[in-house]
């Protein structure tokens, strides 16, 4: 600072000189409130990132079971397609013949106008689902192809996760979603509980350097002095700032909770999704050995003119429906029990990807 300037910016004779260099600083009771929220927001940096990985791990995973279900779709619609295509050339022969009516003819030639056009939108999801893998993962991704999907469902560790004894929500508070979540609020929290003790600011100190210069032959001189600032819990600024921050802080706590209940819920959901599409497979199993044989009745059937054409994609579409739910079961049991490998941190349930192997290049 400088006092006594001129007109034109000059110096006068009894120009005063000042030079003060001050900064806040915390209270000896402040100082363990900085040094626990430094502590924290390095806690949740660290369980954060872990559990954004997962995250995204889960998604692309996530991506890559349903294209492995389009896959084995796409299979039994070309299979299907197939028999429709014997079909009807079987009935263009008996139309020839005179043995059957030309709309017998025409029905078959419009299921298997159906059968052909959810093919090709099947493949045309199964192009747009390969794109989107390739741009979450890489050109160099796996992807996955016919009969992928019931391997990886077969090579899953047993199913043993039992919510008896030690509860869901105990387990999915071990877990890395719901540390982030709790590392997180305690972060917010800490920040708040210091931000309320300095809402009326910080002490401050100053030290200055001033200079007298001579004037009307009195000799100039130096003088050197500090000061201290000490704020005052008066005004409402201070007070709105530490009502602020307790609110944040409630609702912080309040996000927690919500978000627990949330995880929790998943948790639940996933469990019953497993245990529901363990049943289905389970039910549907022992018909499996028995479809061979039942597609080729059918077929015969057809072929020497015991069952109508109706009765015969009837028949043929039933076994495709059970092939179907086989598909959609073997997809909701791999991905609900990645959905509980994540949110209850248990490789036990799916195999969880190297943390350290995702921060590097390859």
């Amino acid at each position: 600072q400088m006092e006594g300037i001129g007109s034109g910016f000059d110096p006068q004779p009894n120009a005063q000189r000042n030079l003060r260099v001050g900064t806040p600083f915390d209270l000896p009771w402040h100082f363990g409130k900085s040094r626990n929220l430094g502590g924290g927001l390095e806690d949740w940096q660290g369980v954060a990132a872990e559990a954004a990985r997962l995250q995204v791990a889960q998604h692309v995973t996530v991506a890559w079971l349903r294209l492995a279900a389009v896959e084995e779709m796409i299979g039994v619609e070309e299979r299907r397609l197939s028999r429709m295509d014997q079909a009807v050339r079987l009935q263009s022969e008996r139309f020839n013949l005179g043995e059957v009516a030309g709309m017998d003819v025409m029905q078959l030639e419009l299921q298997r106008a159906q059968d052909a056009s959810i093919l090709r939108a099947l493949q045309a999801q199964q192009r747009a689902m390969q794109a989107a893998i390739r741009q979450l993962a890489g050109d160099g991704v796996a992807l996955p192809a016919l009969g992928d999907l019931p391997a990886l469902a077969d090579d899953l560790p047993p199913w043993s996760i039992s919510w008896e004894g030690e509860g869901v929500e105990d387990k999915v508070k071990r877990g890395p979603y719901f540390s982030s979540l709790d590392r997180r609020t305690e972060k917010d929290l800490l920040l708040s509980d210091l931000i309320s003790a300095t809402a009326w600011g910080r002490p401050e100190i100053q030290v200055e350097w001033e200079h007298i210069p001579s004037v009307e032959g009195l000799p100039s001189f130096d003088a050197f002095g500090f000061n201290l600032s000490v704020p005052l819990p008066l005004g409402k600024r201070g007070g709105q700032t530490k009502a602020t921050a307790q609110a944040e802080a409630r609702a912080a706590a309040a996000a927690r909770e919500r978000g627990r209940r949330e995880l929790v819920q998943r948790a639940e959901a996933a469990w019953a999704e497993v245990e529901s599409a363990t049943a289905r497979l389970e039910e549907t199993e022992p018909l499996l050995d028995r479809l061979p044989r039942t597609e080729q009745s059918l077929s015969e059937q057809f072929r020497l003119g015991a069952i109508t054409y109706l009765v015969y994609i009837d028949g043929l579409a039933r076994l495709d429906d059970l092939m179907v739910q086989r598909i959609e079961a073997f997809e909701a049991f791999v991905r609900s029990r990645l959905e509980l490998a994540v949110l209850l941190g248990d490789p036990n349930s799916f195999p969880l990807p190297s943390f350290k192997s995702l921060d590097t290049e390859e």
